[in-house]
């Protein structure tokens, strides 16, 4: 069987192999490629290459930026899944794998088990005709396998190794498995929170959403660290081999955030809550709009402001003071996946499309590229 899989992708990846196909199925869609909620066949892109009917195509041969490159992907369970989907999103072809794990199955991945020699084989073959094999396995498991990223590279000096674990590849926590919670603790990314003389539920609630989008940056890190690698191989025609841990990546994406953060006083740039309890997020930026936010809610600037704006701002629902701040383009609703699609902004741009089966919004890929 995976004989018959390894003839396929690599008939994929090199058309002048003339081997057996699946009858009625293109070789691409029958090893899954181009798989995801809004995948299906483009009919302005090539027969044999799938991209989401979202994506803003190029005129020309290259369809999209990523057209063309083949990406495998050694997988654990979601630490992968974010990286790999982004690039398919801008037209690679991405082929999973993975070890089996107790408690998780996905069908669209195909099982591997690196103790076995044909598995292995299969890897070392795949890593000869891929643009970009995306590890995140254990840490070093692919030398214990007998699958040495710089061995891969001697048979293959375009192949770019991209290691994406929790804590990187070596150190103490290298063999560690975490979530979000424990890549933003270690990373140092939510200092003030242990000063905080609070420690109720809704404040711990807080910072596990504070933890989720610290490590969804950090993972976005990992996909530039791709993209520089691809931009550098453009120069140099060698590939290499990146090792990038999470951690690494939110404690860099803090600091970064911290030296081109914009000084606005705290009244100015949070959330407070109306008299329907929904959030009414503030973000203003000029001291004339500021004051005119002070105006228009009728909050006393003296005394602790921030008390005199949350009171304010809680004896009326969000209709309404949407209503009175609408000349503020930096007051808004906080929005959910069940509305954010019908935003006037969203609809305009076309920005969000709506999952029929769940009935919530689901963003396009974004950014845009123009011209299209």
């Amino acid at each position: 069987m995976k004989g018959l899989l390894l003839s396929g992708f690599l008939t994929r990846l090199n058309p002048g192999l003339r081997l057996g196909s699946t009858s009625g199925l293109s070789p691409l869609s029958s090893l899954g490629f181009s798989s995801g909620i809004h995948s299906k066949p483009n009919p302005e892109s090539s027969p044999e290459f799938f991209i989401s009917p979202d994506v803003k195509v190029r005129p020309g041969i290259r369809k999209y930026p990523l057209t063309g490159i083949k990406v495998a992907l050694l997988n654990r369970p979601s630490i992968g899944d974010f990286t790999a989907k982004v690039l398919e999103d801008y037209g690679a072809e991405v082929k999973k794998f993975s070890e089996p794990l107790k408690n998780f199955e996905n069908i669209q991945e195909t099982k591997i088990d690196l103790t076995k020699r044909e598995d292995v084989n299969l890897i070392k073959n795949i890593a000869k005709k891929v643009d970009i094999i995306i590890d995140c396995l254990e840490a070093r498991r692919l030398e214990e396998a007998g699958l040495d990223p710089k061995e891969m590279l001697k048979i293959n000096s375009k192949l770019i190794v991209a290691r994406i674990t929790g804590y990187g590849q070596t150190g103490t926590y290298a063999s560690r498995t975490g979530a979000d919670a424990t890549f933003s603790a270690l990373s140092g990314a939510m200092s003030g929170m242990e000063s905080q003389t609070e420690s109720n539920e809704e404040s711990l609630k807080v910072a596990s959403r504070e933890a989720k989008a610290l490590t969804m940056a950090g993972r976005s890190n990992c996909v530039t660290g791709i993209i520089l690698a691809l931009y550098d191989r453009e120069h140099t025609g060698r590939g290499q081999i990146v090792d990038m841990s999470v951690t690494e990546s939110i404690a860099y994406i803090d600091r970064v955030a911290h030296l081109a953060g914009l000084q606005i006083p705290k009244p100015f740039h949070r959330f407070y809550t109306t008299l329907d309890k929904k959030l009414l997020a503030v973000g203003i930026l000029s001291p004339n709009e500021q004051q005119k936010f002070l105006q228009l809610t009728g909050a006393d600037s003296t005394g602790n402001l921030e008390v005199n704006i949350a009171e304010k701002i809680s004896k009326k629902e969000i209709s309404e003071w949407l209503s009175i701040l609408k000349d503020l383009g930096s007051v808004t609703e906080v929005l959910n996946h069940n509305n954010v699609g019908t935003h006037k902004q969203h609809r305009e741009r076309n920005s969000f499309e709506l999952d029929r089966q769940s009935n919530k919004w689901i963003a396009k890929s974004a950014p845009k590229f123009f011209p299209n």
